[in-house]
């Protein structure tokens, strides 16, 4: 029932289709370094879209680690998208 919902809550259902276009292109994507770095776009842009998606913030978080551990140092993820990331990881 969608009134036993708490408002804010994070969603495994998106609520813009473009944010979940973007999803879903960014997970067919390699790890390699450079397809992983355009993931990381896509779900930046995902996540823009539809902040209540949490499948798009966790792979996000995947997608950074990806960068971090095995493409050369990596991109530096903005502090407050990190902690926006990890809290809605907990919510």
């Amino acid at each position: 029932m969608a009134s036993d919902r708490i408002p804010g809550e994070a969603s495994t259902h998106p609520k813009n289709e473009e944010a979940y276009d973007l999803y879903l292109r960014s997970i067919a994507l390699p790890h390699d370094p450079q397809p992983n770095k355009e993931a990381i776009a896509m779900l930046e842009r995902a996540v823009g879209l539809d902040p209540s998606y949490a499948p798009a913030w966790s792979y996000l978080g995947i997608r950074y680690h990806y960068d971090g551990a095995y493409a050369n140092g990596g991109m530096e993820m903005p502090p407050t998208l990190g902690r926006c990331a990890r809290t809605r990881n907990l919510a």
